[in-house]
């Protein structure tokens, strides 16, 4: 009973990444209205709670099934978080983020605890593709019918779906179409193959629909990074076809749906983040903190505290400075490096099937990786800490866990 209350918590932590907006309806002044009542949006919290108490339950059962140097850095940015909410300028919030970072590193590790068990593997990709799609017919139904209106508005005809902004949702969808598009691949001819072809041409449409411009160039470089690793003899010239294509989309599409002081506008929050830093180096001002010092560290011609870019530096390697510090972004750094270089050397190894899935969600954190040296998605730790974790099963153990 435990170990399928741990299984359902897994696969709900998979499945709640496109509910993760609906809690701006506990801010105090969305710029949009919320999607759901604050009623529900408690619910949802509530759920997802019950979730990270089964994945922490299931983390203890299996702990013998952790990867020690991983491990290791990743409760390293668990920890750095925690030292900068508490020296911070907003401690219950910092902490309660901490908090939910350490839900998501249990999530990885009951993965990889639970994934040879008959039924996990298929569980949590189900759950994964399942809201996905729905996150996906979601954002495309606003934009075909432009509704709600304000939100229309607000994003310039963008597809957003449930998710704080389309830059957020660009990013989720990088990954998710790594899942998606690799499981079609490896499961051709199948039921859950064909599910996931579905959900990776409806993602690709939602992902278009963002408009993301630096979003286009990330999926580039991820595509690029899965054919050079998939077919070295031909991923060259595959990656310079796809970045190409990448560019001319940007060019000739994406920038029709911008805000032309978006530019100007980024440059200004990289200003108030550095300045940010550079008052609090080592452990930063506080998770989530940014924008109680924004009126302060912005320049006197910037943008006041009540518009968007007061909430974060809109760069994440800088947002982990701005709020954690020199500690907290040695401790993302070390943990991706550790990943960038494990996982190749643990997929080159494995049978045809594991390694194309493998690559494709490895294609898809680091389209992550590149999306977020402009922007600075609140999802960002989330997808990172648990499609790791997928890709290291995938390469360990393909899609069919319970037969390795």
């Amino acid at each position: 009973m435990i170990d399928r209350f741990a299984i359902a918590s897994l696969a709900a932590m998979y499945a709640f990444f496109p509910l993760y907006g609906t809690f701006t309806a506990f801010a105090p002044h969305p710029p949009t209205a919320p999607l759901v009542s604050r009623g529900i949006a408690i619910g949802i919290a509530a759920v997802l709670l019950l979730a990270m108490i089964g994945v922490v339950v299931g983390a203890v059962r299996r702990r013998r099934e952790r990867p020690p140097a991983f491990r290791i850095w990743l409760w390293a940015n668990v920890g750095a978080t925690y030292l900068g909410a508490v020296l911070g300028f907003d401690p219950p919030v910092g902490i309660g983020l901490a908090t939910v970072i350490g839900g998501m590193v249990a999530a990885h590790f009951t993965l990889l605890g639970y994934y040879r068990e008959r039924g996990t593997a298929p569980a949590v990709y189900l759950a994964l593709l399942g809201s996905g799609l729905a996150a996906s017919l979601v954002a495309i139904a606003f934009i075909v019918l432009k509704r709600p209106a304000d939100l229309y508005a607000f994003n310039h005809g963008r597809a957003v779906g449930p998710f704080l902004n389309p830059n957020e949702f660009a990013e989720y969808l990088l990954v998710y179409l790594g899942a998606a598009a690799g499981l079609a691949m490896v499961k051709r001819g199948s039921g859950i193959g064909a599910f996931a072809t579905l959900c990776t041409i409806v993602g690709g449409v939602a992902f278009a629909l963002t408009f993301s411009r630096w979003g286009l160039v990330a999926a580039g470089i991820g595509i690029a990074a899965f054919a050079i690793a998939v077919r070295p003899r031909r991923g060259l010239g595959i990656a310079a076809g796809t970045f190409a294509a990448a560019l001319a989309l940007n060019v000739g599409l994406a920038a029709t749906h911008h805000e032309p002081q978006d530019t100007f506008s980024r440059s200004v929050a990289w200003q108030a983040g550095l300045a940010t830093w550079l008052h609090f180096p080592l452990t930063g001002v506080g998770p989530l903190a940014f924008e109680r010092l924004y009126p302060v560290m912005r320049a006197p011609d910037a943008p006041g505290p009540n518009t968007p870019i007061a909430f974060d530096p809109h760069d994440l390697p800088l947002s982990i400075l701005a709020e954690t510090g020199l500690v907290g972004l040695a401790a993302f750094v070390v943990s991706l490096g550790t990943f960038l270089v494990r996982l190749p050397a643990l997929a080159r190894g494995a049978p045809a099937e594991h390694r194309t899935l493998a690559f494709s969600l490895f294609a898809g954190v680091v389209a992550v990786a590149v999306h977020m040296l402009l922007n600075s998605a609140s999802i960002a730790f989330g997808l990172f800490i648990q499609f790791t974790a997928l890709a290291f099963a995938a390469a360990t153990w393909g899609f069919e866990g319970h037969a390795a």
